[in-house]
């Protein structure tokens, strides 16, 4: 299998409202497995919150912009997944796979999924990193990393 990294490709802001800010979906061809996600805030402000970081399932991509998944190693093939970041309609149906609490302030959560019990995408499906904070955020960067 090849391993292959979708992320955010600048900094995003994010109001309070439920927010996807990455997304992987896979072809109608073949599968993919979830190996590591992360999301990363910079916030400086001593009073804010923790906020809610979900890998989530949906129904649907919503309305995004696309992002080129990268191969780890140059010799591979391009992605058959497709990325995608910047919402401007939210994906449909979300089902929370995993939720986190992460405070704003300067934090990275890096989750690496154990071996032989990665989250597998079936075909046609779509997993994403969704963000609810208590307090409008910006200077957020998450990356998926997945094999197919």
């Amino acid at each position: 299998m090849h391993i292959y990294s979708a992320f955010t490709s600048s900094d995003v802001s994010v109001t309070t409202a439920a927010t996807t800010i990455l997304q992987i979906a896979t072809p109608s061809t073949r599968r993919a497995k979830i190996i590591e996600a992360w999301v990363s805030f910079n916030s400086v402000t001593a009073t804010d919150v923790p906020g809610l970081v979900e890998l989530v399932q949906a129904t649907s991509n919503g309305t995004s912009s696309a992002m080129t998944p990268v191969a780890w190693d140059r010799a591979d093939p391009a992605a058959l997944c497709a990325a995608a970041i910047t919402f401007t309609v939210e994906p449909t149906g979300p089902t929370v796979l995993m939720p986190f609490k992460q405070s704003p302030i300067g934090t990275t959560l890096i989750y690496q999924i154990p071996l032989g019990v990665e989250i597998e995408m079936l075909i046609s499906s779509f997993v994403g990193i969704r963000l609810t904070c208590p307090q409008a955020e910006s200077g957020i960067r998450a990356l998926i990393e997945f094999q197919e």
